[in-house]
Parts: structure tokens; sequence; C-alpha cells
């Protein structure tokens, strides 16, 4: 039981030396230039984002990309829901979406989507994550 225990503290101080535990976005896990960093699998390119764009995207990555990635489970609900509407399923090429929508839907949630609260996504991630998908809006 002792080393049950202690193989349970192991992992957990192993989880805060990394800072996963605050839920912190570092630079160098998040380089889109890495082939092993979620960044990567982002559909658009950092080069052509914003300073800020770049940080909503390595939120975006962290957070969002594994169910509103390309042929990830959200983008293919939203394909279905969205058929012959002509609003793109992935959200990174979505036109219509606001700072403030985007920040409404992640803090409430909306159907299967879970809510995040502002100690996962703290108010200005949160922002950032607005600016960033919101980044091609008219």
């Amino acid at each position: 039981m002792k080393k049950i225990i202690l193989g349970f503290i192991c992992v957990g101080m192993a989880f805060i030396s990394l800072g996963f535990s605050k839920g912190e976005v570092k630079v160098s896990q998040y380089n889109p230039n890495n082939p092993n960093s979620p960044a990567n699998f982002s559909s658009v390119k950092s080069s052509t984002l914003s300073s800020e764009e770049k940080k909503g995207q390595k939120i975006y990555s962290k957070w969002c990309v594994s169910c509103h990635g390309v042929n990830m489970p959200a983008t293919n609900a939203l394909a279905v829901a969205y058929k012959g509407t002509g609003i793109p399923a992935l959200l990174e090429d979505r036109t219509d979406l606001s700072v403030e929508f985007v920040q409404t839907f992640v803090r409430y949630g909306k159907s299967s989507m879970p809510f995040f609260r502002k100690t996962e996504i703290n108010d200005e991630e949160l922002r950032l994550l607005g600016k960033y998908l919101s980044r091609n809006s008219k």
C-alpha cells in the first residue's frame, strides 16, 4: 500500500514539475515548428498570425484541437450539423466567430462540449483564444 501511495506521489510531482497542474502553456511545449507539439496539428500556419493570435493558437492547440481539429469528433459532428449551410465545421476556418461568442461557449459549454473553469483557461487566455478564432471574422 505504501508503494502505491508513493507511486501516486511521484507521478503527481512529475506533473507539477512539468507545469501541468496549473494548466500553463509553455512555449517550448507548443512550438508549431516541433513535429511532436500539439500546435503542429493546427491547420493554420503560425507565420501568418499576430503575436496575440499565436498565443491564442497555443491555447487552442492545448485545449481545443483534440476535439475541434481536422477529422476530430466535434469537427465531424459540426460537419453534420452544418451540412448544406456553407458554415465550415473546422473552427479555425470560421468567419462568423466573435471573441464574445467564443468566450460564452468556452465558459458555459454546449451539448457535449464541456465548460472550462477559470482555473483551466483564465480570462486572459480566453481572450487570446477568442482573438485567434475570430481572426477571420468579417
